[in-house]
Formats: C-alpha cells, structure tokens, sequence
C-alpha cells in the first residue's frame, strides 16, 4: 500500500497528488507534504493558521475566530482531509482496475474520476449542512471547507450552499 499511495511511477499517482495539491488554496500555505503515516491517518491531519506577516495592515478586529494565528483552521483542516482520503481511495481504485482487471487508464479519464470525486464530496457536503442539519454553523463548515476551491466563486450567492438550483462545483484544476 505504501508503494501505491507514495512511490508508484504511474502516471496515476502523479497526476492525482498533482491535482490534490493544485485545488488546495494558497491561502492555507503550501499543499503538505505527505507520507504514507499521513495518508492513512487522513482523519487526523491538521491545517494550522499561518503567522501573518508583519508589514500585514490587517488588524486583529478584521481576523475570524478561526483565523487566529496559530489555531487549527476548521476549513482548511477539513478541506485537507478531504483531499487526502478521496485522493488516495481513488489511487486504491485505479490500481485495482489496473492490475486486476487489467483496464488502462488515460490521464483525461484519471483527471475527470478524481475532480467527480471531489465534486461529489463537494455535493455531499451541501446536502448534509442544508437539508439534514439545517444549521448556521454546519452551513458556515461547508463555506470554510470549500472556500477557494470553487469555480467562480466571486459569483455565488451568499448562502450558496443552501441555494440546490445553483450548480457549484470545484475550479477546475490547473494540470493538464
């Protein structure tokens, strides 16, 4: 398992890490590095908010709770954990129809797998915090979660989330 999710040469394997890492805002720092420990235990993975910069004007009363520096940041935790977990479930997948059934993957078809994964979590995560919960703080998790992810997302209505007739889904990734 090691060998599939962190050294494999397939192009499988870089492709997907490449487009986890290009969806991954720049506002939360670079993408992780990631080992098989961190793979597996996706679950537990954290995002810390970054020390801002001291020439930065913005002041502390600007600052959400959950931007305070240091701080695990709820969204980009959640967000990383995304990533990981259907990134990997998706190399396990792709492998399995590789070496068992012997299918041949294109790059144009691992790439569109991957971005319906993230679509469909994407999806997921509407529905749970608009029709099952039904709360402010579930609907402000999944606007944290998915900030900067989304294709053009200057364009959503506010509340986007519980908005079902608007089609959301991620920015397309910037790998061939």
């Amino acid at each position: 398992l090691d060998h599939i999710l962190t050294e494999c040469e397939t192009p499988a394997r870089t492709l997907i890490w490449q487009l986890a890492s290009d969806l991954w805002p720049e506002t939360h720092g670079p993408f992780p590095q990631l080992t098989f420990g961190a793979i597996l235990g996706a679950g537990l993975l954290s995002i810390h908010t970054r020390t801002p910069d001291p020439d930065d004007s913005a002041s502390d009363e600007d600052q959400d709770s959950e931007d305070i520096p240091g701080h695990p940041h709820p969204g980009g935790t959640c967000l990383l954990q995304i990533l990981v977990s259907e990134s990997a479930y998706l190399l396990w997948v792709l492998r399995c129809e590789r070496v068992i059934q012997g299918r041949v993957h294109s790059l144009h078809s691992i790439r569109a797998r991957w971005i319906n994964a993230i679509n469909r979590r994407l999806s997921i995560d509407r529905i749970v915090a608009g029709k099952i919960k039904r709360s402010l703080k579930a609907v402000k998790q999944v606007v944290r979660t998915w900030r900067g992810t989304l294709a053009d997302e200057d364009l959503l209505p506010t509340f986007w989330v519980n908005h079902f007739e608007v089609l959301v889904g991620i920015r397309t990734p910037r790998t061939p």
